[in-house]
């Protein structure tokens, strides 16, 4: 994405939304941890690997919610602001 965290929540929200209606779920919806995480993931896959991440996620959410691990990003939520992006990496020792 060329700017971090601008449109990427929206994107993903339509990801969502497409993915939702392929499986029959209309209750789907992203967990705060999950909105949060989306925005602060650097995605060195592009949106290749953000349209995957919320594919699998839908397919095995069994919750309205879909979480941050659910999602398969791995980065530390704890002291980011919501409002700035960050640019973070995996962490070490992740499987990213």
């Amino acid at each position: 994405f060329e700017e971090p965290g601008s449109d990427v929540l929206e994107i993903a929200q339509a990801f969502l939304i497409r993915q939702s209606a392929k499986v029959g779920r209309n209750d789907l919806k992203f967990a705060p941890d999950a909105e949060q995480a989306i925005r602060h993931y650097s995605w060195p896959g592009n949106v290749r690997e953000l349209e995957n991440a919320v594919e699998r996620s839908v397919i095995l959410c069994e919750n309205p919610d879909i979480t941050a691990d659910l999602l398969g990003i791995d980065i530390e939520l704890d002291g980011l602001d919501d409002d700035e992006y960050m640019g973070m990496a995996p962490l070490p020792g992740s499987s990213n």
